[in-house]
């Protein structure tokens, strides 16, 4: 018997059981200092892109303040 799902080829169940496991996240290297990182590392691109847009909306305002 094959498995298959829609708009893909067929699979034997040995073949599929294989890429699942294959595809599967491993966490066992990931540590909490690295997801530490990861987490302050978005942090700052977030408040980054908050400070320019923020110097943007100032910046419109004091133009139409000009105008």
């Amino acid at each position: 018997m094959y498995r298959s799902s829609r708009g893909s080829t067929r699979v034997k169940p040995a073949d599929h059981d294989r890429i699942v496991r294959d595809n599967k996240i491993s966490t066992e290297g990931v540590t909490r200092i690295e997801i530490g990182n990861l987490l302050e590392n978005f942090k700052t691109d977030i408040l980054g892109t908050l400070t320019t847009q923020l110097d943007i909306m100032q910046a419109k305002q004091k133009q139409m303040e000009a105008e």
